[in-house]
């Protein structure tokens, strides 16, 4: 009886094709979130380890000529006849490298569309997938879709994005296409390039 029944093929009504639906449905919300969560551990441990690999500070050696400046460079009196310096800060320390700036408000919309998987229905660059085109869309509808959800399988964000990630998001979409559109891929560094 359970071979004959298994062996028959009978069309799915449209009850069973709901049901299907619904989990199919439920399992891509279930996906989108989980990996919103684990992309979300993932950028608190690369923040981690990048700060455990930074190099200690660098003392400033105690001032004179003849000392090291910058990255053990001489300075000082040059040894082919010249007073000048070979590198360095002339004996009061070592300068820090420049602090790179913060994203624009595009470059942080950027890296919350890609960390929390915005991409994988949108596409990369917004423009559609299984999901809509949401390129330039409108700050009232992207606010709605992301904080409510929407019919046919994007879950809510309410709990997971803020305000401002939200508005950055808006701006990434409405940069996308112009000389400001941020193009990386590494959300997880701190700063990425261009």
């Amino acid at each position: 009886m359970i071979v004959e029944t298994l062996l028959t093929y009978r069309p799915m009504g449209v009850f069973e094709m709901r049901i299907l639906t619904a989990l199919i449905t439920s399992s891509l919300c279930l996906l989108v979130t989980t990996s919103a969560v684990l992309a979300e551990d993932g950028q608190r441990h690369a923040a981690r380890r990048h700060e455990d690999s930074r190099p200690p500070p660098v003392t400033p050696p105690a001032g004179g000529t003849g000392e090291t400046g910058n990255a053990g460079e001489s300075t000082g009196t040059g040894g082919t006849g010249g007073t000048g310096t070979t590198g360095g800060t002339g004996g009061t320390g070592a300068t820090p490298p420049p602090t790179p700036g913060a994203l624009s408000a595009a470059g942080e919309g950027r890296r919350a569309f890609l960390k929390y998987n915005c991409s994988g229905c949108h596409g990369n660059a917004g423009g559609g997938g299984m999901g809509p085109n949401i390129v330039g869309a409108d700050s009232g509808d992207v606010s709605e879709a992301v904080r409510e959800g929407e019919e046919g399988g994007m879950p809510s964000y309410r709990k997971i994005l803020t305000s401002t990630d939200i508005q950055n998001i808006t701006a990434y979409l409405r940069s996308i296409g112009t000389a400001n559109e941020p193009r990386f891929n590494d959300w997880w560094v701190p700063v990425p390039p261009k």
